[in-house]
């Protein structure tokens, strides 16, 4: 009777051994589980730490784009005619149209005068053709030969060298951004056949690029403060004994208002200590003065330029 009692004590024994492992073993298990799951949030953790920030994308109101701007040959024509039986050499009419490719397209605009490039192209092909017909009835009248007598070519580049050209150059030069800022300087030339001499400007134009505007000289400008800044840019011109404001008090006749109103149609940009108020020959000084500059500085400027813009450091 002991023989069965006995085995009925070993047989509880082995249950109790393997529930104890079982037991342990789950034990063991969820703590193994807990611990990869923590493994796994501190991995979570330090990938957000360390993860890099998303760059802000283009169309936040306070994204400012870097500039990297490259020329753009827009129209580059010549059209040249010959009259027969003439001594008279060949002449010809060439337009050439740079901009620049900001890779922002309402900059592009702005800078193709609110047109974009087929319309530009479409512009100068009817202004060639139109120079190119003045200039040949400027010809025939000269030289007393009928008109029919023309015959037009337009040959190679290479066939044009040493011939009188009619010239008409449009070029925009990317200066500096500083910040929102960026500034543009753009050059205009003309001759045309008759002419003493060829017409020549330079321009600026100034572009808040958070805004997307241009920056006129309205804006730049506090408009109950035209008078003062006339006045201080009438003595910058007095202080260059080159210039003086002569040739302005014959030009307005010595009327005040006339002098004001000459100085605030300056071009400007931003310099490093003032702001930089560019004239055309003819506008305050003889054509022989090229082109004029005055710069106040800013601290001059103080309460009459407008505070967006002053200081501009």
């Amino acid at each position: 009777m002991q023989k069965p009692q006995k085995k009925a004590i070993q047989k509880v024994n082995v249950i109790g051994s393997v529930l104890s492992a079982v037991v342990a073993g789950t034990i063991v298990f969820v703590a193994m589980n807990n611990q990869l799951k923590q493994c796994v949030i501190e991995k979570n953790h330090l990938k957000t730490a360390v993860s890099v920030p998303v760059e802000k994308p283009k169309n936040t109101p306070d994204f400012v784009p870097a500039l990297q701007p490259k020329n753009q040959d827009i129209f580059n024509q010549t059209a040249c005619y010959h009259i027969l039986n003439a001594t008279l050499p060949n002449r010809c009419v060439n337009i050439h149209y740079q901009t620049l490719d900001t890779q922002i397209d309402w900059l592009n605009h702005l800078l193709l005068d609110n047109r974009n490039i087929e319309q530009v192209k479409t512009d100068l092909q009817q202004q060639l053709e139109k120079q190119h017909s003045d200039n040949i009835g400027f010809i025939a009248n000269n030289q007393q030969i009928e008109p029919t007598k023309i015959n037009i070519q337009t040959p190679q580049n290479k066939d044009i060298e040493n011939i009188p050209v009619a010239e008409n150059n449009h070029s925009v030069i990317f200066l500096n951004q500083k910040g929102k800022i960026a500034q543009f300087q753009i050059h205009d030339s003309e001759y045309a056949f008759g002419m003493a001499h060829g017409i020549f400007s330079t321009k600026y134009r100034v572009f808040d690029l958070k805004n997307q505007k241009e920056i006129t000289f309205d804006d730049l400008i506090l408009s109950s403060k035209r008078t003062i800044l006339a006045k201080i840019l009438r003595d910058r011109l007095n202080e260059n004994p080159n210039l003086g404001d002569e040739y302005l008090l014959n030009h307005c006749e010595n009327k005040e208002e006339c002098i004001e109103e000459e100085l605030l149609k300056a071009q400007f940009y931003f310099d490093k200590d003032g702001i930089i108020f560019s004239y055309d020959p003819y506008q305050v000084a003889p054509y022989s003065q090229g082109v004029v500059e005055l710069k106040p500085e800013y601290w001059e400027l103080q309460g009459i330029i407008r505070g967006d813009y002053l200081p501009y450091r």
